[in-house]
């Protein structure tokens, strides 16, 4: 939720994906807010600090697909 606690994790491990992930993040207007790659395999630790309180879309996609993800 956010306000967050300082932190979100995106977990990568055990996907059958492999190689650079890219991230999105969009807040309910659909404007882009943040946009950073992640790794495969491991768990990616994205700051909450800089976001103003609202809903927000998570959007994960590699070269073959594409995840939403809703949080508040």
């Amino acid at each position: 939720p956010n306000p967050t606690s300082g932190s979100l994790n995106i977990d990568t491990r055990g996907l059958e994906e492999t190689g650079a992930f890219r991230c999105m993040i969009y807040d309910s207007k659909g404007a882009l807010a943040d946009e950073l790659n992640l790794q495969s395999n491991t768990v990616n630790t994205l700051s909450g600090q800089n976001f103003m309180n609202g809903v927000y879309l998570v959007r994960i996609q590699n070269t073959n697909q594409s995840r939403n993800f809703t949080r508040i």
